[in-house]
C-alpha cells in the first residue's frame, strides 16, 4: 500500500512539473502573434536598417520608425525593451551591428534613470523582457543562462523574476485577459492615453517638491561608454542621446532635473554624441499635452509618440545639414519651468 501511495505521490509530482514546464515553456519561448510578426518585420530589414532606437521603454513607447522613414526615407527600427537593463542593451546592440552594417544614425535611450537604476533590486524583469527580442528558442536559453545569472549563484532573484512573469500570464489568462509582451510595428510599443488630471491644486506650494534619485551607478555609466563606443567603430555613424518628454507634472514638482541634466550632457561631451532633450523643447506644449499625450508620467502614448517621432525626423533632418537646433530649446529645466503650463495656473 505504501508502495503504491509512493508511486502514486511520484506520479502528481512529475505531472505537476511537466505541467510547469509546458507553461514556463509556452510563456517565455511561444510569443503573441503580434511579436513573431515584429521579429519577421526585423529579419526582413535585416542589412538594410540605416537609423536604429535602442534603450529601454521610453524610447521603445515613443520612436516609431514608420513615421520617421516617411519623412526622411531612411529605414528604422525600434530595438528598445521594457525595463533594458544596460547589459541587454549591449547584447542586442552586438548582435544588431553584425547584422546591419549600415546605421547611419544611432538614437540612444538616456532618461533621468538610466545610470540610477539598480538592476539587482529589479530581479532581472530587462533580461526577461529581452527574450522576446530574441529570434530562436536556442538563442533565448543561451541569453536565460547568462544574463539571469544561471551560473552565478544568483538562483533566488531568478526563479523569482521567472516565476512571477508564468503565474501573471496564467492569472490574465484564466480571467479572459490573455497578454504577453507586446511588440508592434517594427519594434514601437503602442500604448493608449490616459490623461493626467488637473486638480484644484495650490501649484505654486508643490514646484520642485520631489527629488529624483541622482546616484548615479559606475556600472551604469561604464556599459553606456561601452555602447558609445561600440557604435563609433562606425566612424561615420551619428550618436544621439534621446530624452523622451516626461509630463509637465511630474517636471513641475521635481526640483533636481537640472543636476541630472548636467550630468548627461557632461557625459555627452566627453564621448562626443548629441543630446536632444524633449523636455527642453520650446514648443512641447503645442507637441505633448498633459492631457492627451502620455500614458502615465514618464511614458508616452501613441498620440504623443505620433508626434514625437515627426518633431524627431525634423530636428534630424537640421542634424543632417548642419543646422544649429539649439535655439529650439530652452537651456534649463529652470528656464523651462518659466514658460510652464502650470506656472500660468498660480495665478
Amino acid at each position: 500500500m505504501n508502495v503504491k501511495k509512493i508511486i502514486l505521490s511520484t506520479c502528481c509530482y512529475v505531472l505537476c512539473l511537466f505541467a510547469f514546464f509546458v507553461m514556463f515553456w509556452y510563456v517565455l519561448f511561444n510569443y503573441a502573434t503580434d511579436t513573431k510578426n515584429a521579429l519577421i518585420e526585423h529579419e526582413e530589414l535585416k542589412g538594410k536598417i540605416t537609423i536604429l532606437a535602442e534603450g529601454a521603454s521610453h524610447i521603445q513607447q515613443a520612436f516609431i520608425p514608420l513615421i520617421v522613414d516617411s519623412y526622411l526615407n531612411s529605414v528604422s527600427y525600434n530595438l528598445s525593451t521594457s525595463a533594458a537593463t544596460l547589459n541587454s542593451r549591449l547584447y542586442l546592440l552586438n548582435k544588431e551591428l553584425k547584422d546591419n552594417p549600415n546605421i547611419s544614425i544611432f538614437l540612444h535611450d538616456i532618461s533621468y534613470d538610466t545610470f540610477t537604476r539598480d538592476v539587482k533590486s529589479e530581479h532581472h524583469t530587462g533580461e526577461v523582457n529581452t527574450i522576446y527580442r530574441l529570434n530562436s528558442n536556442l538563442e533565448r536559453i543561451n541569453y536565460l543562462c547568462k544574463y539571469l545569472s544561471f551560473f552565478n549563484c544568483d538562483y533566488e532573484n531568478c526563479c523569482s523574476v521567472l516565476l512571477r512573469t508564468v503565474i501573471a500570464y496564467w492569472f490574465d489568462y484564466l480571467r479572459g485577459k490573455k497578454k504577453i509582451y507586446s511588440i508592434t510595428q517594427f519594434g514601437y510599443r503602442f500604448r493608449p492615453t490616459k490623461p493626467v488630471k488637473i486638480r484644484n491644486y495650490d501649484y505654486k506650494k508643490i514646484k520642485n517638491t520631489k527629488r529624483i534619485n541622482d546616484v548615479f551607478l559606475q556600472d551604469n555609466i561604464e556599459n553606456m561608454i561601452k555602447i558609445i563606443e561600440m557604435c563609433k567603430k562606425k566612424r561615420d555613424a551619428i550618436n544621439i542621446f534621446i530624452i523622451t518628454p516626461l509630463t509637465e507634472y511630474m517636471l513641475w514638482e521635481t526640483e533636481n532635473m537640472d543636476e541630472i541634466n548636467d550630468f548627461i550632457l557632461n557625459f555627452a561631451k566627453q564621448l562626443d554624441c548629441k543630446v536632444i532633450d524633449f523636455n527642453l523643447l520650446k514648443e512641447r506644449q503645442k507637441y505633448f499635452s498633459d492631457s492627451n499625450s502620455f500614458y502615465n508620467s514618464n511614458h508616452l502614448s501613441r498620440s504623443g509618440a505620433e508626434s514625437f517621432s515627426r518633431v524627431l525626423s525634423d530636428i534630424l533632418v537640421q542634424i543632417s545639414k548642419n543646422e544649429n537646433i539649439s535655439q529650439r530649446f530652452y537651456s534649463s529645466y529652470t528656464e523651462a519651468k518659466h514658460f510652464s503650463t502650470y506656472q500660468n495656473l498660480i495665478y
